[in-house]
């Protein structure tokens, strides 16, 4: 390890997340102290000395102080909004203006999607005048996940037209997520936790929800614009492959694996073969050898075609999803293109 710096640098921050992961307050405190003092064995081990030693004692104690200042930002600020607490939030009824920060998913008779929250407007009996004005956030936005009821077969296709960068307006009520009911099982509140979000909007009937779409600049969201055209793949891929292989294809190509059939889903969790669902290097090496091949039959220089590939790669990142796993597949294939460009072909070494 002596020979590669970063290996080591890395490994140290990565032990001083996992101590503040794990630990908290003055337990916290000493894990750290301990870890401190052995880690000059390591040091002497390995034979790092001098400014060496010391720029790696800071990166564990800045892994540490990374997570506690992620965690310490973690929070929701409806309790410091609403001067309630968090009891008193939970089935709050109110009307918030938001804005639509993700893909729509219908999935039978509800509507996922997740909201940056503006403004709440409390709704309810025995509130004063006071509480019935609309409630201004501050410039942190709070991320909730939506849970809209459709009622009606209408409704879903009302549903389906939400896109995301909408300005959305929805009366319902606060929820704080489920936690796991048995030893080990799913914690749906601890995962959306991990993506920021700590409430629940839970929504009766369209009817409940006003939608309107951006104008301006708002119209040419990036975001936008990809939700649409991998609901289109999605929808194309319905049409190629009968049921239940279409929910197969479409995690398998473009990453859509929520609408994979449980039991199939469930099967591949059995046998360990999740990770083929997961867009990840494999895909993208497919993708990056397909145009290559592509670019070859075209008759273009090796240059222009790594050039063209390297550019496209990130259009492939953002249709399969944008899933850690490929956005690293998509950064380190774009890193090996970029050096295959710079370097003439008799200078590449190709390891065996």
């Amino acid at each position: 390890m002596k020979g590669r710096p970063l290996v080591v640098f890395t490994v140290c921050w990565l032990c001083g997340s996992g101590l503040a992961c794990a630990l908290t307050g003055w337990t916290l405190f000493w894990g750290m102290l301990g870890a401190i003092a052995c880690l000059p064995f390591l040091l002497g081990w390995i034979g790092l000395r001098g400014w060496s030693a010391f720029l790696l004692i800071a990166s564990l104690i800045g892994g540490a102080v990374h997570w506690e200042w992620n965690e310490a930002r973690n929070v929701s600020i409806l309790p410091e909004v609403t001067h309630l607490a968090v009891e008193e939030l939970d089935g709050y009824a109110a009307t918030l203006h938001a804005t639509l920060d993700s893909d729509v998913r219908i999935d039978g008779d509800r509507a996922d999607f997740q909201i940056l929250l503006a403004s709440i407007e409390p709704l309810g009996e025995g509130q004063s005048r006071t509480d019935s004005e609309i409630l201004q956030l501050p410039a942190k936005k709070e991320r909730l996940m939506v849970q809209v009821r459709l009622a009606e077969e209408e409704e879903q296709q009302a549903a389906a037209e939400w896109r995301r960068g909408d300005a959305i307006t929805l009366t319902g009520s606060l929820a704080l997520p489920g936690e796991a009911r048995n030893f080990g099982g799913f914690d749906y509140r601890n995962y959306l936790k991990t993506q920021y979000i700590h409430w629940l909007f839970k929504v009766k009937g369209a009817s409940s929800v006003t939608v309107t779409s951006p104008e301006g600049v708002g119209q040419f969201n990036i975001l936008r614009w990809n939700d649409l055209v991998r609901n289109q793949l999605g929808s194309a891929v319905d049409r190629l492959f009968p049921e239940p292989h279409a929910g197969y294809m479409k995690g398998l190509i473009i990453g859509m694996a929520s609408d994979i059939d449980p039991d199939t889903y469930g099967q591949f969790s059995q046998l360990g073969l999740t990770h083929i669902l997961a867009i990840s290097g494999t895909h993208v090496a497919v993708y990056v050898a397909s145009l290559l091949l592509l670019m070859s039959w075209l008759r273009l220089t090796r240059e222009t075609s790594l050039t063209i590939v390297l550019l496209l790669i990130p259009a492939y990142v953002l249709l399969s999803g944008g899933s850690p796993s490929v956005i690293r597949a998509g950064i380190m294939s774009m890193i090996g293109l970029y050096m295959a460009r710079c370097r003439s072909p008799h200078e590449m070494i190709i390891a065996p």
